[in-house]
């Protein structure tokens, strides 16, 4: 979870996740109103920002950034603010949409969030592989590392593999 109830809090004030959450209008908070749908919102919010960028992001490492919790915090606040067709303020609607641009760059346009390291499938990766057009069977030829020497003999070419020398 990228965000809870004192981080919503900031964004809409504890006055204003009382006032939505208090479904019977008597002025207090049940256990019951704020259990299910401030933990549905927080994790509609979690969800929403796994959902454009878990293939770049270790969600584990995202958890620590406060810049995915201040966008969660929003988003689960924008989230609370329409939970019962409320009207949402211009303002929370506003930041929504700006956060939903952002990581939709995130996933789309490959902006990177400051600080956070990518997923390390995400690196770009070099290989020793090249064709060697010069052999009768035109064979792709591994070059051995040249650092650590490989304890396996490599075969690179069809004719060393398959003829004998004479």
């Amino acid at each position: 979870m990228y965000t809870d109830r004192p981080s919503i809090e900031t964004v809409l004030s504890e006055a204003g996740v009382r006032l939505r959450l208090d479904f019977d209008g008597d002025g207090q908070v049940s256990t019951s109103e704020a259990g299910t749908p401030l933990g549905n919102v927080i994790q509609s919010a979690s969800d929403t920002v796994d959902f454009y960028t878990w293939s770049k992001y270790d969600p584990n490492i995202l958890v620590n950034s406060s810049l995915i919790w201040r966008w969660a915090s929003v988003m689960a606040a924008f989230e609370l603010d329409r939970l019962r067709n409320n009207p949402t303020s211009e303002t929370l609607a506003t930041w929504a949409d700006e956060i939903q641009d952002k990581l939709t760059d995130i996933r789309d346009r490959g902006r990177i969030l400051p600080g956070i390291a990518l997923r390390m499938t995400c690196a770009p990766t070099h290989s020793n592989v090249r064709i060697d057009q010069r052999y009768q069977f035109r064979v792709i030829r591994v070059e051995t590392r040249q650092s650590t020497p490989s304890g396996l003999p490599q075969a690179t070419d069809f004719t060393e593999a398959y003829w004998p020398e004479p």
